[in-house]
């Protein structure tokens, strides 16, 4: 996704998107869905990925949403999700990445898969973070 981004910001003159959403409320299932995967993606158990995921979601709304099912988190979840909320001010990216990283760091270690989802999904806001070192 980041090398895509990368190479269609050189090859191609087209203008970045316009802000679509200034609120959260209508983001909160894509977030929901972004924020499953980068759960159970650093999370061998249910019960480690659940506590993750409301890490994350206690950053963006009070209410008490359920993680998305293991079998349905992948990578086209992710890129679904970010296809939407690219399209937020950058105040509201702030606020979704900050609820990611709260999810990533919930358990006090960030692993490799977690670290490079987070630059990827950063990256993909147009809030890009340095590699994480040891």
């Amino acid at each position: 996704k980041m090398i895509s981004r990368k190479l269609e910001s050189y090859y191609s003159k087209k203008k970045s998107s316009a802000v679509r959403y200034h609120a959260l409320s209508p983001l909160i299932s894509s977030c929901r869905g972004l924020l499953s995967a980068l759960a159970w993606y650093g999370n061998p158990g249910e019960t480690e990925a659940m506590a993750a995921f409301r890490a994350g979601m206690a950053r963006i709304q009070k209410e008490d949403l359920q993680i998305e099912a293991r079998e349905i988190c992948s990578l086209k979840t992710v890129d679904a999700s970010l296809q939407q909320i690219k399209q937020a001010s950058f105040s509201i990216k702030k606020i979704i990445l900050d609820s990611c990283t709260a999810c990533a760091v919930r358990d006090g270690k960030v692993t490799v898969e977690e670290a490079e989802l987070l630059r990827a999904i950063a990256d993909t806001l147009d809030c890009p973070v340095p590699p994480f070192l040891e």
